[in-house]
């Protein structure tokens, strides 16, 4: 067993800045790429983190060493501002005679744990609100298990995020700004530098005004729109039209920037949650922004204004007002959203300066990005069949008999079988085929257990994990410990969507699938 406080390190300041000391530039330098993905509040986050791996499979082992010594060993040799630790006992012992020392880490990453052992723990850190990981290598198959009961993420990375323009709902400066540019009465090249934003408005406000005040919404308005906008374009002597990139830049953001500025599903079911609408002096700093957020979006209408804006083909100086008119609105919402967190928080008997402005103000650049993630059971309260999720795994088996989803009931069987025999099925080259007949029965009882028994699993999937005989290839291990890496990562970070609430690779058909069990 080894136990590892910190992947990178201890926190460099006590404000968790990066920049400053010879030390913190020197830290800047080493981690360059990480900081691009998560930024130096989030290079704190994993430095002040702490660590539980339990067992060390699938790795080369020193002759004579504990395993856990040998792995610990290794681990800190890829970063010398790692601490860590080998513990040489094993999690049962641990568990029945001091039980707390699980709970003194950030997040604890479990393989090979027997199914008695695995419930317990899990019952442990679900009590204790620390997540746990199961990560599973078997054969051509391996899975990732999240046991998490409540993860909020603020920075949430969205691969296809749209810039907070809001051009639907424009607000005064901006109006200002934007009647403050008179096209027609710009020269050459004020007309070819004027930001795409300005000929986008300009243009918007001359289609609401011949189309009843709506926006272009569908494809074909759409791309009516585009056409509006391309004869705006300034001719040549000989009638040509000229190379205006910034007109080219408004075209291909018509898709993009005319998005209603609705308040997304899943921020919506946010803000409806019950932790939002019933704020205690336990409650979260999360949920006390959220719920700030929420009486700002019922005061104004609208989320806070993110107030950034895309890079675009621009004079410098009017890019620069541009930018200041959007950030200087932001600011303005955030002290809104700040002033109702504050009532909030003196109301549950918390200090009103006990969550940071520049706190309010991250939540407020990502109001349309937050996302909540619960698990819904524990892994034991699953094991025991009172997963509120069953039902959504059986009609996936039950559409799809061949679904990777199956090899993760087959699994539960084999842990079953395990602590029913002893042993794994299929070990022992002559009880591959006897083994068969007992794993599927194994199997079908824990069917029975999430009130699944009407789901068949073909005996030829049960026969492929029976010829596996416990075997955990590095290769597989290789690609899902890379995966569980990359989990542990968003976790400790709160940054980026991790899996809810379990990942499952079939290194045979190349399939994936995340559910929910």
């Amino acid at each position: 067993m080894t136990s590892t406080p910190s992947p990178l390190g201890r926190p460099l300041t006590a404000s968790g800045s990066l920049p400053g000391s010879p030390l913190g530039a020197e830290k800047t330098r080493r981690y360059d790429r990480q900081l691009r993905l998560w930024g130096d509040h989030g290079q704190t986050a994993l430095e002040a983190a702490k660590l539980c791996l339990i067992h060390a499979g699938a790795t080369g082992k020193s002759l004579g060493q504990p395993r856990g010594a040998a792995v610990a060993q290794y681990l800190l040799e890829l970063n010398n501002e790692v601490r860590g630790d080998s513990v040489d006992e094993t999690p049962e012992h641990i568990l029945a005679h001091r039980p707390d020392f699980f709970k003194s880490f950030t997040l604890v990453v479990a393989t090979d744990m027997s199914e008695k052992s695995l419930k317990q723990l899990s019952s442990l850190l679900w009590q204790a609100n620390i997540p746990l990981m199961v990560v599973r290598a078997y054969g051509f198959i391996s899975y990732i298990r999240l046991q998490v009961k409540e993860h909020t993420i603020v920075e949430s990375h969205p691969d296809n995020e749209f810039p907070d323009l809001r051009l639907d709902q424009p607000f005064p400066a901006l109006i200002q700004f934007m009647e403050s540019q008179d096209m027609k009465a710009m020269d050459k090249h004020e007309h070819m530098h004027t930001p795409y934003v300005v000929i986008l408005y300009k243009y918007l406000q001359k289609w609401k005004a011949e189309h009843g005040n709506q926006m272009p919404i569908n494809y074909k308005e759409k791309k009516q729109f585009k056409e509006t906008i391309l004869e705006g374009v300034l001719k040549s002597p000989d009638g040509l039209p000229e190379d205006e990139e910034n007109f080219t830049e408004a075209v291909n953001a018509v898709n993009t920037t005319l998005i209603p500025s609705k308040v997304p599903d899943e921020v919506q079911a946010i803000l409806d949650d019950d932790q939002c609408m019933n704020l205690n002096l336990k409650s979260s700093d999360f949920w006390f922004i959220v719920r700030g957020i929420r009486d700002f979006l019922e005061s104004t209408g609208h989320l806070p204004l993110k107030g950034t804006i895309p890079d675009m083909f621009s004079d410098s100086q009017r890019y620069i007002q541009l930018q200041l008119v959007y950030r200087k609105k932001a600011d303005e919402d955030a002290e809104e959203v700040l002033k109702y967190v504050q009532i909030h928080l003196e109301t549950a008997g918390r200090p009103a300066e006990s969550i940071s402005e520049a706190k309010v103000k991250s939540f407020c650049r990502n109001a349309f990005n937050l996302r909540l993630i619960r698990c819904g059971a524990s892994i034991a309260e699953e094991f025991d069949g009172h997963s509120p999720n069953n039902q959504e795994l059986g009609q996936i088996l039950e559409q799809d008999p061949d679904s990777p989803a199956i090899y993760y009931v087959i699994f539960r069987g084999v842990d079953r079988f395990y602590s029913e025999h002893n042993v794994l099925p299929g070990v022992l080259d002559d009880q591959v085929e006897p083994d068969i007949g007992k794993l599927k029965n194994c199997v079908a009882k824990v069917l029975a257990d999430c009130h699944l028994a009407s789901v068949n699993i073909s005996d030829d999937n049960i026969h492929e994990v029976c010829r596996y005989g416990g075997s955990e290839l590095h290769a597989m291990a290789s690609i899902i410990g890379g995966c569980a890496a990359q989990e542990v990562i968003k976790l400790i970070t709160r940054q980026y969507v991790p899996i809810s609430n379990l990942f499952l690779y079939n290194c045979m058909t190349s399939q994936t699938i995340t559910l929910k069990v």
